[in-house]
């Protein structure tokens, strides 16, 4: 559990980057951000 509050702690402080992959997926599965950091903040 520790793991996900870790990432869940720097969604919080925005310290991430999306790579291009991750992007282009994001891109053709019409997800937004806010999406994405809704899902991991839970």
């Amino acid at each position: 559990m520790e793991f996900l509050n870790n990432i869940q702690r720097k969604i919080a402080n925005r310290q991430y980057e999306f790579s291009k992959h991750a992007v282009d997926q994001s891109i053709i599965r019409d997800i937004s951000v806010a999406e994405l950091k809704a899902a991991i903040m839970g």
